[in-house]
């Protein structure tokens, strides 16, 4: 993998660049397979207006292949039309400020709603969370909707050893 991330220095904006599983494959496991690496581009745009407690993400991805869109096996034509075929790339996210330690996470990955989609599924392909950021420690927990029936769930704890260790000392 190979990226970059430029963060203005004076606006509350970041974007990022991604080439993912950059490679090829040295030997197949038999000479019919035809193995392929997944590559993948991806970019990332976030910004938080000024004078807003929101931020907001824009991710695309996939964006080497044309394919990769959601096509419903249940029928024989593309299901998705021009402006669906373009969402499947967008990960839209917004974070909500309530407090500098504290931020509510949003995100709706279209692809993964269309793929998830059934008669009795709601919220497939949302994700929501929650940041506490206590001195040096952030904790982050958040839900997934990405199977049928069930909800993925992720702790990540963070640490800073470096403000743990080297605290500003004032004489």
């Amino acid at each position: 993998d190979l990226g970059g991330t430029f963060i203005h220095p004076t606006q509350n904006l970041t974007v990022g660049l991604a080439f993912k599983n950059l490679g090829f494959v040295m030997s197949e496991y038999s000479e019919a397979s035809e193995t392929k690496v997944p590559f993948d581009i991806q970019v990332g745009v976030t910004f938080k207006p000024e004078h807003m407690p929101l931020r907001f993400s824009f991710t695309t991805y996939n964006l080497a292949s044309a394919g990769g869109d959601y096509d419903n096996p249940d029928t024989e034509i593309d299901d998705l039309n021009s402006l669906d075929k373009i969402m499947s790339h967008i990960i839209i996210g917004a974070e909500i400020l309530f407090h500098r330690n504290v931020n509510v996470l949003l995100a709706y990955n279209f692809l993964k709603g269309q793929e998830l989609n059934t008669e009795n599924s709601g919220g497939k392909g949302l994700s929501i969370g929650a940041a506490i950021d206590i001195k040096a420690v952030e904790l982050v927990v958040s839900r997934s909707s990405f199977s049928v029936g069930n909800g993925a769930y992720s702790f990540t704890l963070n640490a800073n050893i470096q403000k743990m260790i080297f605290k500003k000392r004032t004489i």
